[in-house]
């Protein structure tokens, strides 16, 4: 009737009711009255630019993960959240955890080239696994693809491992990729899409990693021919192709076969990384990455970035795939960031972004003393274990994650009423606390870069990077040691041993990037945020010991010790690497002094960390915070024995080092930019792109740094002209005659090494 209030949604298609239906749902679940949950003054009027908005969900150890895979209930649950959460597509991937080329001797894994661990089809059968199991299988997939359908999810299945002879497979022989190999992978591959018709996407890794030996693309185009006849009926299937060499065989192989062919190129190597897509990526990525590109797609390679993928004649879909290596056990929940992936999601004209959800990749060393499987939060404190499902704990950064891929600027209010339901008038701190914690390794990720593999580099927990030439080289993958190590964006953020002969030698060219003395205060900065607000919340919260406030509150602690520690090793490499090109004994001095502190705080991290096994990961990344002391105090030690009496091949700036080292202890504040600039909207191919730079009169000089958007180019740089208060300068018509879009920035210059 006239006179009762009413909600009313109005959405252009079926899932945007989906979304509207659940988010009044979730308004009522989390407030204490309906009319409250109900109150909506002003119209909620959301859309996206985003079209693919994926998790990854990884089947990594059949231990943790067979009987889950098996609960209905789960399933239902867990595929409800991620549509509320304005997740679109699930990603369920199997083979992904190892590598498995061709000259592979592993031998591991269920679902790892999963044909017969799901159908019973050409008289190909894996040991150990019935027809009745794979039927079970089978069914279970379709169940999980149905259930994602009806939530208005897309449904991906992930197929990472093609190489048969990692399981003991019967009724295959021969090489890997041969003509029976192929064939039998494309007709079970056409009976799983039969059987399961909610499939709308297959993701493959295509590389030699992914089993099949580089250069066959007969395999490929076989095997994308499954799609075929699905397709034929008005199907659409999207194929998603992830490979270090991506080639334009391949694009064809899926074109031929009337699939949606898309990419899906690693953002920030096998790492989380910051939230923006590098300005450029370190030389022996870039290197590999041919330009220009050539026929249909790239022949060539593109290890860790989206390399030369931008082109405007394209005839592929992009969706950036953010890798869990950074951080696989903390909570993880910070707006901001989870802003910034949702704009860099739709960068240049990208489908989305697929994000691998938290836990994954647990298990993959197998049973380890004191690493017991079977819990993926791995508690050794059982009162902080969650009541039902392990993705309980992380119910906040899903929400966080999901909300802001579908709109950047989305409501706070989606996930505040999460933290009001649950920590009352505690929430704002809590929020403050694990967003400004949530950021420290995924900087640390970006700037560290010790390995691109998420096998060797695992910032959470890590074991590596010493201070002291001394020390064992660390990998094969960075130099050593700290003061060498490459960040993943060496655009932007300067190496410490290059930043130190700049800051010794006046070089002020050198201040264009971030400098390590910056990053040392912005990690300082997150990690005395985040104690505060954590503190301010323990005092705010109705009962500390709740066990869903302690795992926040236990989880921020870390990563905020984490983050200090850090910040002062970073400064006491800075120190160091002073002490080696100056011989100044009081650099040395400072250093142990800040490294020590650096320790501390690690220690402390370790403490907290008590409440959690030692973690069951592959390669150099298991373990725990307590075994990495002994070889942090080993490094210490190294650093205080050191000691030059002469000068040295380092020793490029004999002599006193007093500013040096103020500067290094000191807290940075650039200058404010006191600029505007309008940007273009579009470039007319070859034809000058003039830009303009407005200043406030406290500039000197302006570069103006530009490239196209092809990670293959190095970036150009030229000195912008003055005229009163304004910098003029052009990218020539010879550049911009190009199918790539254009990129650019400016670096300030407001005095002695002060820029912006």
């Amino acid at each position: 009737s006239a006179s009762k209030a009413a909600t009313q949604c109005a959405c252009s298609d079926a899932r945007g009711m989906v979304y509207a239906i659940l988010e009044l749902t979730d308004r009522v679940l989390l407030n204490d009255t309906a009319a409250k949950a109900l109150s909506i003054v002003t119209p909620i009027i959301e859309q996206t630019h985003t079209k693919t908005r994926s998790i990854g969900r990884v089947f990594g150890n059949k231990t943790e993960d067979y009987l889950p895979f098996l609960d209905k209930a789960m399933w239902d649950e867990y595929l409800t959240m991620l549509a509320a959460e304005r997740f679109n597509r699930l990603n369920w991937t199997t083979g992904l955890v190892g590598n498995y080329p061709p000259t592979s001797g592993q031998t591991n894994g269920y679902f790892c080239f999963v044909y017969p661990f799901l159908v019973s089809t050409g008289g190909v059968s894996v040991t150990g696994v019935t027809p009745a199991e794979a039927a079970t299988n089978l069914a279970m997939l379709k169940y999980i693809s149905d259930g994602c359908a009806l939530r208005g999810l897309n449904f991906s299945l992930g197929i990472w491992c093609s190489n048969y002879k990692v399981n003991a497979v019967q009724g295959l022989a021969g090489e890997l990729g041969d003509t029976a190999h192929a064939q039998y992978s494309r007709d079970a591959l056409n009976q799983i899409l039969t059987y399961c018709p909610a499939i709308t996407g297959l993701t493959f890794r295509v590389h030699l990693e992914g089993g099949i030996p580089e250069g066959n693309y007969t395999y490929w185009t076989t095997v994308f021919s499954a799609v075929t006849p699905i397709v034929a009926k008005g199907r659409r299937i999207e194929i998603d192709m992830h490979g270090k060499n991506i080639t334009d065989e391949h694009l064809k192989a899926a074109l031929d076969s009337g699939g949606d062919p898309v990419f899906s190129p690693k953002k920030t190597a096998e790492q989380s990384g910051i939230p923006y897509h590098h300005a450029s990526i370190r030389s022996k990525e870039m290197n590999s990455v041919p330009n220009p590109p050539t026929k249909l797609m790239i022949p060539g390679s593109n290890r860790y970035g989206f390399a030369n993928l931008f082109y405007e004649s394209r005839k592929f879909g992009i969706v950036h795939r953010l890798w869990p290596g950074t951080q696989r056990q903390l909570l993880w929940g910070d707006p901001a960031f989870a802003a910034g992936f949702g704009r860099a999601a739709y960068f240049c004209g990208s489908q989305g972004l697929e994000f691998y959800e938290p836990l994954s990749f647990h298990g993959q060393a197998g049973e380890k003393p004191n690493a017991p499987l079977g819990d993926r939060n791995s508690y050794s404190d059982a009162t902080l274990k969650p009541a039902k499902y392990d993705f309980h704990k992380h119910l906040y950064t899903y929400r966080v994650w999901g909300r802001c891929l579908y709109n950047p600027d989305t409501d706070p209010a989606g996930w505040r009423r999460f933290l009001e339901n649950k920590f009352g008038a505690a929430s704002l701190s809590v929020e403050t606390a694990l967003g400004n914690a949530s950021r420290i390794l995924m900087m640390m990720s970006t700037i560290q870069a010790a390995q691109a593999s998420w096998l060797d580099f695992w910032p959470e927990v890590f074991q590596g990077l010493h201070i002291s030439d001394k020390s064992p080289v660390y990998n094969t993958d960075s130099l050593n040691p700290q003061r060498k190590t490459i960040p993943f964006d060496p655009q932007l953020f300067a190496v410490i041993e290059d930043y130190v002969e700049a800051l010794l030698s006046g070089k002020d060219g050198d201040m264009d990037k971030f400098t390590p003395v910056e990053i040392a205060k912005w990690l300082e900065e997150f990690s005395t945020m985040a104690l505060t607000a954590i503190t301010s919340a323990e005092g705010q919260v109705a009962n500390p010991q709740n066990p869903e406030f302690r795992r926040f509150a236990i989880d921020i602690k870390i990563q905020a010790n984490l983050g200090l520690f850090f910040s002062r090793k970073w400064r006491a490499t800075v120190l160091d690497t002073i002490y080696l090109k100056t011989n100044d004994t009081n650099a040395k001095n400072e250093a142990v002094t800040i490294y020590t502190s650096a320790i501390d705080a690690w220690k402390t991290a370790a403490t907290l960390g008590n409440v959690y096994h030692s973690f069951p990961y592959s390669g150099v990344v298991s373990g725990h915070w307590n075994d990495r002391i002994p070889d942090l105090e080993k490094d210490l030690g190294f650093m205080q024995s050191t000691t030059y009496t002469a000068v040295t091949s380092d020793t490029t700036h004999p002599g006193s080092a007093a500013s040096a080292i103020a500067i290094a202890k000191s807290n940075p504040v650039r200058p404010a930019a006191g600029a505007t600039h309008t940007p273009p909207s579009l470039f007319t191919v070859g034809a000058p792109l003039n830009l303009t730079l407005s200043s406030d009169g406290t500039t000197e000089s302006v570069r103006l740094y530009y490239r196209r958007v092809n990670q293959a180019e190095k970036w150009v740089v030229i000195a912008m002209t003055k005229s009163g208060n304004q910098f003029t300068g052009a990218i020539p018509a010879a550049y911009t005659q190009t199918e790539y879009p254009l990129q650019y920035y400016f670096s300030l210059k407001k005095g002695t090494n002060s820029s912006v």
